[in-house]
């Protein structure tokens, strides 16, 4: 490894094992000598007969291709001279030639190609080039010469073949060896593009000219039905331009969007491609599927100059396009304010609508384009115009659009124009769209130009906007300039709190909804009534109880909000509370002595709501305060059965914990022991054993809990219950005993467990009018 030769040779001399290996990659001291270039080392190996041809463990390279990779000729020589075989692959195909070549070698390569019996690995890989592509892609070509041997090989995963890649670079000596060889001049690549596309698409004039005498297909179209011409013309590249329409290619053929060569040169800009294509035929007018012409194009980004060529080889400039627009609302909506001019020098109308009745004007206030719609205004645009068809967009007329996107400046200018602050269409106000959209200095200037502060859409005022969007500020001043505090929205919902659709909400249930404490205090020192109920009976109280804010919940009782208020269920705020499980309002509501036993409708209180939803929190609170656990109504249950039953099996030992009554049984479904047993939950049934409950407890039909464990074939619940002391020969109706019921329904361990704990066999024989067959 470290060339030292007087070394090598004593501990040779001594026995040392030439073919060792190192435990780390496999490599022998003809690896290291032959990587490192000591010739004199690499000879006594290979004399002492070291194998030119072992392999490393790690990816399979021979000391060759070491000695190739790092260009040590004389020790490639003397590894091909004891046979080292130049065509060995290593576990990714490469060979010894392959890794000189990328690292230039040319010499080994050289030496490397008159040995080699097969010049080109059978399997390169799914991303490997072979030494042609690497050479062709660098230019070299008296190595393409060097390496002729198949100039049609192809990437499996890109089928990029030399050619291409000669093609791409430019590289015409390449190019002509490769083709003098017959590299196949139309090969696709995975794209579906041939080297003659690429030639174009890179502007490569020399190899372009190179593939075209050479007869290259030049009518070729990608998989977009994109031509030469399209691509060159999108380029730029007019010197190519010039040589297809030298070589007639079709101006006017379409892509599949039906564009045109035009089309290209009109989007990108290319004005000199755009006249040239004229003179030589172009269609001027052509639309493609959008139905846009190249002008529209021109007009859309800008391309004044372009757009003053078109027009003046006579585009059309009357034409409607898409959605009935003119080439002025394009150029509106873009902001090209030199196009616009250019436009209306050349008598384009400036009223023009739309099919949804939109006008020039209309888009450049739309677009926040100031320059433009000043300069229409100037021209005599009507800033009033509109009809039904604009009546149904979110913004009818254009006061209303500049005040929900928040340009003052188009709303200052509009009302200085004479526009009415307060025009309605669809009830609404530009008022509404500035609070709505939380624009407050826009909302300032409406109002400090007469907008009504309570201008009323299906209930909703500026001010619930203002509440909705947290804007304290605007809100104060639509309560200054008289807003009505206690204004009724028709509809209202907040999904993102969980809140259904509600009706009557005023401005304080919003806030106190979102949690806006801030703006719920403005609300209530401003005289909003804090017990205002919507539609469904709840007040700002109960929607704080059910979305969560605890600091609104306090501000709202300071102000005398009504603790125990009942919705239209008879629901309170603890209810709501307990039921989403907000722990700190559960225990300001308590505190504040709300209700704890307070039945809804359905004769529910909190605890029943904080059971049915998993709150184990807030029933511990609950229960520690005293709340009833055996309050019951017709969809109310006792709270211990409630739990057990909704799988709420942690809460249930909570209250078997916290003093339930275990033996109270509502109905026909028995008590609490019945209920573990049905739901078949082991901490429950102990925890209810362990508290004492009565094993002998029956249900309407007689049975008790080991009845309905055997009927249910629960093994360790019948184990327990055995444990415990349970009557294995209790019987039920029609005197049947747990053994019969899990003979019944078959159930092999259940019968072998009572009958191991002395249940009678024989004691009965009937089960609902069946006889059960003896034991013999």
């Amino acid at each position: 490894m470290y060339g030292h030769m007087g070394s090598a040779e004593l501990l040779i001399k001594e026995g040392a094992d030439i073919a060792a290996k190192d435990s780390k990659v496999g490599w022998t001291p003809l690896h290291f000598a032959a990587g490192i270039g000591h010739q004199g080392i690499v000879r006594l190996l290979l004399d002492r007969k070291a194998d030119p041809n072992a392999t490393d463990g790690k990816v399979g390279w021979t000391p060759l291709h070491f000695a190739a990779m790092n260009g040590h000729l004389a020790v490639v020589k003397l590894l091909v001279d004891k046979k080292a075989l130049v065509a060995s692959e290593d576990l990714l195909s490469w060979t010894p030639r392959q890794l000189a070549h990328i690292k230039g070698h040319n010499k080994i390569v050289g030496l490397l190609c008159g040995g080699e019996t097969e010049l080109e690995p059978r399997n390169m890989g799914t991303s490997r080039w072979s030494p042609m592509h690497c050479t062709a892609v660098n230019g070299n070509a008296s190595m393409v010469q060097l390496l002729m041997v198949d100039t049609q090989y192809k990437t499996n995963n890109t089928s990029w073949t030399p050619l291409r890649e000669a093609a791409m670079k430019g590289f015409k000596r390449t190019l002509k060896i490769l083709l003098t060889h017959g590299a196949d001049i139309e090969a696709k690549d995975s794209n579906g593009w041939t080297p003659l596309q690429w030639a174009v698409e890179g502007g490569l004039e020399t190899a372009f000219k190179l593939l075209v005498d050479q007869e290259a297909d030049k009518t070729i179209e990608d998989e977009r039905h994109r031509s030469l011409l399209h691509s060159a013309v999108s380029k730029g590249h007019e010197s190519l331009v010039e040589q297809l329409i030298a070589l007639e290619v079709n101006v006017n053929g379409k892509d599949n969007s039906g564009k045109t060569p035009l089309h290209y040169a009109a989007y990108q800009g290319h004005g000199r491609i755009v006249k040239r294509l004229i003179t030589e035929g172009a269609r001027i007018n052509d639309k493609d599927k959008a139905g846009s012409t190249s002008l529209v194009y021109a007009v859309s980004n800008g391309h004044c100059a372009i757009v003053r060529a078109l027009v003046e080889r006579g585009a059309d400039t009357e034409s409607r396009f898409e959605k009935g627009r003119t080439l002025l609302h394009y150029a509106a909506e873009s902001g090209q304010e030199e196009v616009v001019n250019l436009l209306l020098e050349r008598g384009a109308k400036i009223n023009v609508q739309d099919k949804d009745s939109l006008s020039p004007l209309y888009y450049a206030a739309d677009s926040g384009h100031e320059r433009i719609f000043r300069l229409f205004l100037d021209r005599g645009a009507d800033a009033e115009s509109t009809n039904n068809r604009a009546k149904a967009r979110r913004y009818p007329t254009l006061l209303h659009l500049a005040s929900g996107h928040g340009l003052e400046w188009a709303v200052r200018t509009l009302i200085e124009g004479g526009f009415d602050v307060n025009d309605k269409h669809g009830l609404r106000i530009p008022l509404h769209d500035a609070m709505d959209n939380g624009h407050q200095a826009v909302a300032q200037l409406l109002i400090d130009n007469g907008a009504d502060v309570n201008g009323s859409d299906h209930g909703w005022t500026p001010l619930h906007y203002a509440v909705l969007n947290g804007m304290e500020t605007a809100a104060q001043l639509l309560i200054n300039k008289g807003a009505e505090v206690e204004a009724q929205a028709m509809t209202w919902s907040e999904p993102g709190h969980g809140l259904e659709t509600m009706h009557g909400v005023t401005p304080i249930h919003m806030a106190a909804a979102s949690g806006q404490d801030s703006i719920v205090r403005l609300l209530a020192q401003s005289q909003a009534k804090v017990d205002a109920r919507t539609g469904d009976r709840r007040t700002a109280l109960h929607l704080v109880a059910y979305t969560g804010c605890d600091t609104v919940v306090g501000l709202l009782v300071s102000h005398g909000a009504d603790i125990d208020a009942k919705d239209i269920q008879d629901c309170t705020p603890l209810h709501l509370a307990a039921h989403m499980g907000h722990v700190n309002i559960t225990k300001l509501l308590i505190d504040r002595r709300a209700n704890i036993n307070a039945k809804s409708k359905g004769k529910q209180t909190p605890l029943h709501l904080g059971i049915f939803s998993g709150h184990e929190s807030v029933v511990q609170l609950l229960v520690d305060n005293k709340a009833d656990m055996e309050v019951y109504g017709k969809n109310a249950p006792l709270a211990l059965t409630l739990a057990i039953y909704e799988g709420q099996f942690e809460i249930a030992v909570l209250l078997i914990n916290s003093g339930a009554k275990i033996e109270a049984k509502i109905g026909d479904t028995g008590a609490a022991m019945h209920a573990a047993v049905v739901k078949k939950n082991e901490m429950v049934l102990r925890a209810l054993i362990a508290k004492g409950a009565k094993l002998e407890a029956r249900n309407a039909s007689k049975c008790t809990p080991l009845h309905v464990a055997a009927y249910e074939g629960w093994e360790a619940g019948v184990k327990l219950l055995i444990e415990g002391g349970a009557c294995v020969d209790a019987k039920a109706a029609l005197s049947a005993t747990p053994l019969v019921l899990a003979r019944e329904h078959r159930h092999e361990r259940i019968i072998r467990l009572l009958l191991d704990n002395g249940a009678d066999p024989n004691k009965t024989k009937m089960l609902w009018g069946f006889r059960i067959v003896e034991e013999g």
